[in-house]
């Protein structure tokens, strides 16, 4: 494939992505036949789709005024989750390296992407935590596709490594409060899914004390990480 095709190749996909996956994977097309063919075509994980993954992470920037804040919100709940399979297979499909790669640089869609549109919408009053919303879907991010890589307790320790960089990335460079409150959450999955004895507990709560040690945190934010960290 020519670097041409490859460009076009991507762009389909974000373009779809961003616009109509979440839809085609909940039966809102107003044209069903032509939703399953997109559907068998870019669901499921693939290594081009790895590459396409690896390109928009490594280069969030590419999003910027590109998409209204509700298709921002379908796109994350389509990559990161259940409708795209993207993250499930990777698990068991792709090459730890680019696992690895992958987790670490999903860190730029918080720092260049998430963050600055959530802090825009807190700072026009518009940020709200509908099933719709971009900061639900931020914090949901968890539940949804990244834990499958990232933090369960058969996570290989470079896997592991790459999703507490992700985690502490976010604790310590966000500000909004969706943004904190998802980085929160992936610390309670990785809690959930590790021994009480394990060092890798231990880690994980020292990104929560990291985080409470900043003193410039929302209030549902610091409830959140004080009560994660009484977790058993």
């Amino acid at each position: 494939m020519t670097a041409s095709q490859e460009s076009h190749a991507f762009e389909e996909w974000l373009e779809y992505c961003f616009t109509q996956g979440f839809d085609d994977f909940h039966g809102r097309s107003r044209d069903p036949d032509a939703a399953d063919e997109r559907v068998a075509k870019l669901e499921g994980y693939s290594p081009r789709i790895g590459e396409h993954l690896l390109r928009l992470f490594e280069s969030p920037a590419i999003l910027s005024g590109r998409f209204t804040d509700d298709q921002l919100a379908g796109g994350v709940r389509y990559i990161f989750g259940t409708p795209s399979e993207y993250f499930i297979g990777m698990k068991t499909e792709a090459p730890p390296e680019l696992i690895e790669r992958c987790v670490r640089s999903s860190l730029r869609m918080f720092t260049e992407l998430f963050d600055p549109v959530c802090l825009r919408r807190e700072a026009e009053g518009r940020s709200e935590r509908t099933p719709d919303s971009i900061e639900q879907a931020v914090i949901d991010i968890w539940d949804s596709g990244l834990d499958a890589v990232a933090m369960p307790q058969h996570a290989t320790d470079a896997e592991f490594e790459a999703g507490l960089f992700m985690i502490e990335g976010v604790l310590k460079s966000c500000r909004s409060t969706a943004c904190l409150l998802s980085g929160v959450e992936g610390v309670r999955e990785g809690l959930s899914a590790n021994p009480e004895s394990s060092g890798r507990r231990r880690r994980l709560r020292g990104a929560l004390k990291a985080l409470l040690g900043r003193g410039d945190l929302p209030q549902e934010t610091q409830a959140a990480a004080e009560a994660t960290l009484r977790m058993r």
